[in-house]
């Protein structure tokens, strides 16, 4: 085997293992910022909803929820209850939100996926023979940089073996 080829079949090796391992992050972060949007929403909408529930009703809602919990209107009114409830909700929807934006998780999404179809025109061009080697290292090289936050795993033995 020629020293080209060879050089062409460890690049090869080499798009195929990040774009394995960029379909595993891909796996693994994007259920998990799924949950973190639904439960955000989720947590807001039942924090404007017990809010709003004395506001809108007051008495009519307090009262009968106030003899539900078994509670004295004079020591624990019922709305003290709703509010806190609201506010843990609140609290909840806040962390899960600002958790989400602090490891800018639908950017990485978005890196990550462009970075995968990106590799895989490169896979393209280099089985068609339309790139030279040098080439499509410089491009591998640009594209796995976008995706620097995506941990490799050391690449196969195989290439070791070569």
């Amino acid at each position: 085997m020629d020293t080209e080829q060879e050089a062409f079949e460890n690049l090869l090796l080499r798009i195929r293992d990040k774009r394995a391992r960029i379909s595993e992050y891909l796996a693994e972060i994007e259920p998990r910022s799924v949950r973190l949007v639904n439960i955000g929403i989720a947590c807001g909408l039942v924090s404007a909803a017990l809010t709003s529930a004395p506001a809108l009703g007051g008495r009519l809602v307090t009262t009968p929820l106030t003899q539900f919990l078994h509670t004295s209107a004079d020591a624990s009114p019922s709305w003290r209850i709703l509010c806190f409830a609201a506010m843990f909700c609140s609290l909840v929807a806040a962390f899960v939100t600002n958790a989400s934006k602090a490891q800018d998780t639908a950017s990485r999404i978005a890196k990550a996926q462009v970075c995968r179809a990106k590799l895989e025109g490169l896979e393209t061009l280099i089985e068609v023979n339309k790139t030279s080697v040098g080439k499509a290292a410089e491009l591998y090289g640009q594209y796995i940089g976008e995706v620097s936050f995506i941990r490799d795993k050391p690449v196969r033995d195989a290439l070791a073996a070569r």
